[in-house]
């Protein structure tokens, strides 16, 4: 697969066959069905009725209570080896982190929940979630308009170890769940 993407990159030929804009569709097609083909399987949402009715203790059960509203597509989580080279956060930095991004490649939705180890970790992770945003800016803005609406109106959270980006049309109302259920009072 990364050789079709190199291909679709730096071959004369195909430079010539297609715009820039259709070699850059092409490539984010290719790069979603790469991590799609790495992922595990989707978490799946509690089933109807099994809504925990105390408030999560970790970041995966905060990740439910967003899928529960609604306003989430079917999402999959980022594989641990793709997390580094990915994002560029190490393990060593997080106590406790969950990175889902949608099964649908052309979709900018994308929740990342993080505890990190230090507060000095969670700002060296706070710049590189700045970075990822920006990326992610900058890849839509020409290709996808509908999609650079969703990530302008992104939210980044950080207070004290705990951090969050929120990529969705509902990120508002997403971020509403986050705060009121994260972090878990003593």
């Amino acid at each position: 697969m990364l050789f079709y993407c190199r291909i679709l990159l730096y071959d004369r030929r195909m430079r010539e066959k297609f715009s820039g804009k259709r070699r850059a569709i092409l490539l984010f097609l290719a790069l979603g069905l790469l991590l799609s083909a790495c992922a595990p399987p989707p978490i799946p949402p509690p089933p109807p009725g099994a809504e925990p009715i105390e408030k999560p203790k970790d970041l995966e059960g905060v990740f439910r209570l967003m899928v529960g509203t609604g306003f989430l597509p079917d999402m999959s989580p980022v594989p641990d080896g793709l997390i580094a080279s990915s994002y560029g956060i190490v393990d060593a930095w997080m106590a406790d982190a969950l990175f889902m991004i949608p099964q649908d490649p052309l979709l900018a939705d994308e929740i990342i929940l993080i505890r990190a180890m230090s507060e000095s970790d969670a700002e060296e992770i706070l710049t590189l979630l700045s970075r990822r945003l920006a990326q992610k800016e900058t890849a839509a803005k020409d290709n996808a308009p509908d999609q650079y609406a969703i990530i302008m109106d992104a939210r980044l959270i950080h207070q004290g170890r705990e951090l969050a980006l929120i990529v969705s049309d509902k990120a508002g109302e997403l971020v509403k769940v986050y705060e009121e259920n994260w972090p878990p009072k003593p």
